[in-house]
């Protein structure tokens, strides 16, 4: 009992280390990767409820990981540790959603709608109108202004 603990918990830390199903059975060994997926997949159902949920806590357990490590070198003034520092932040915000929808910049101006013409579909008639209406030009057109 306690073995097969400690097998778990050294398959979850190689899973969230990234290491493949496949890989994970040869290390500790299992017959093939579905025994170790599904003890994995069982020990993490019992943490969280739904599937994507369980992807969410790995990414910010390694996101955490990665952040205490990086944290001393950021203490350092370390530029590139700032910037990695920042990436996590950012996805870890993502993931949690943390981040505010964007708003919508309500003081843009409408833009005029301008059809276009198809040129070839117009009669002779048409086209004369058209291009008369243009050398007069149009309210909207800034030309005559």
């Amino acid at each position: 009992m306690i073995e097969a603990k400690k097998k778990l918990a050294e398959a979850l830390a190689l899973r969230e280390a990234g290491i493949s199903y496949e890989v994970i059975a040869q290390r500790l060994g299992y017959a093939n990767r579905g025994t170790v997926k599904h003890m994995i997949d069982k020990a993490l159902d019992a943490i969280v409820a739904e599937p994507s949920e369980r992807v969410r806590k790995l990414e910010l357990i390694r996101l955490d990981k990665a952040h205490s490590r990086i944290w001393p070198r950021v203490m350092q003034g370390d530029i590139l540790a700032v910037d990695r520092i920042l990436r996590i932040s950012e996805r870890r915000s993502k993931l949690c959603g943390l981040d505010a929808p964007a708003l919508l910049d309500s003081t843009v101006k409408e833009v005029p709608f301008e059809p276009v013409l198809d040129m070839a579909r117009l009669t002779v008639q048409q086209r004369d109108e058209y291009e008369m209406l243009l050398a007069l030009g149009t309210p909207s057109d800034p030309s005559t202004n």
